[in-house]
């Protein structure tokens, strides 16, 4: 259970170092983004709602979901 700032921070470390040490294909900050938002957001999400959360051009969010579709992520 996360407990703190530092806790969740640490995670995060402890996540990007065994992603790095894989060999997954790397994913960018906005994919991991959508991803997330994909995966924990209830309902099914559009291109316009993952646009106006991260606050991005909705064009940007297709090309993000083929290239998680392309390693199999969504």
């Amino acid at each position: 259970m996360i407990e703190t700032e530092r806790d969740a921070l640490d995670l995060w470390r402890r996540s990007l170092t065994a992603s790095v040490r894989s060999d997954a294909p790397d994913m960018t900050a906005r994919q991991q983004a959508i991803l997330m938002i994909v995966a924990m957001e209830p309902g099914p999400p559009t291109v316009r709602g993952l646009a106006e959360t991260l606050d991005i051009a909705k064009p940007a969010v297709p090309r993000a979901l083929d290239a998680l579709s392309k390693i199999d992520f969504v």
